[in-house]
């Protein structure tokens, strides 16, 4: 399941109570049920930052999910019971009228909080890791083209990463990606986490050919050739998220 970023972080100036504001701030309104969708496709619309910002609309989304985004973690950083893998969920939540995205983020944090009791823990662990820098002479990743209303772009009707596995080659091309969502990509086809140190921002295009008859550790040489990027392995100390339980019926709306 392809699964798009919700929200970016924010804190702000503690309060009498030891907590921000911002810690404390919650949706207007928002109802929370069981997804009686089916399948596994999920649906996210609306928010700050969109063209219905006072509305949030999460359509048959794993609680697992839900907690990673809200939490602002990766998939690599999370433990959680089995079970939340598959419990899926629908929330309708309204947003305060000028909230930002990292609000809505915390928003959502507190919600999963009252509705799903949920409770966790944070710890430091050293893990092997793979570090993504810039090569020796420097990056040859292109800024992003637009693409047009209708969702066109080349041969594909969507953005995102793309493999075709052909001649015994395997052909990636990015379409408006950022380094955070490579990171992704690159995380689930090693199979260990991938960190940043690239700082680059920005949207790109990119197409990386490999040869994988050795594993997909073939890819190091094609990303430093072909896009100019690095791999290193370091161990790498990396914020934990625990989840240590959470209601499988949320409470009442």
């Amino acid at each position: 399941m392809r699964v798009p970023a919700l929200f970016l972080f924010l804190f702000s100036a503690a309060s009498a109570a030891g907590q921000t504001p911002d810690e404390q701030i919650t949706f207007e309104v928002a109802s929370v049920k069981p997804s009686t969708t089916g399948g596994t496709g999920s649906t996210f619309k609306g928010g700050p930052g969109t063209t219905d910002p006072g509305r949030i609309v999460a359509t048959n989304w794993p609680l697992r999910v839900l907690i990673q985004e809200a939490y602002g973690v990766r998939n690599f950083q999370m433990e959680n019971p089995a079970w939340m893998a598959d419990a899926r969920y629908d929330i309708v939540a309204k947003v305060p009228a000028g909230a930002s995205l990292p609000q809505a983020r915390i928003m959502m944090r507190n919600l999963l909080k009252e509705r799903f009791h949920v409770e966790i823990r944070r710890e430091e662990r050293t893990l092997t890791t793979y570090v993504l820098t810039i090569a020796k002479n420097g990056p040859k990743l292109k800024p992003a083209a637009e693409v047009p209303a209708d969702g066109a772009h080349d041969d594909h009707p969507v953005v995102g990463i793309f493999q075709n596995y052909a001649d015994g080659k395997v052909t990636a091309q990015g379409r408006k990606q950022n380094i955070a969502k490579l990171l992704t990509w690159l995380t689930s086809l090693l199979g260990q986490p991938v960190l940043d140190e690239t700082k680059l921002k920005g949207e790109y295009d990119f197409t990386i050919t490999w040869s994988p008859e050795d594993g997909n550790t073939s890819i190091f040489p094609a990303l430093q050739q072909q896009l100019g990027l690095k791999l290193e392995a370091r161990k790498t100390p990396v914020n934990m998220l625990i989840v240590l339980s959470a209601l499988k019926i949320p409470t009442e709306n």
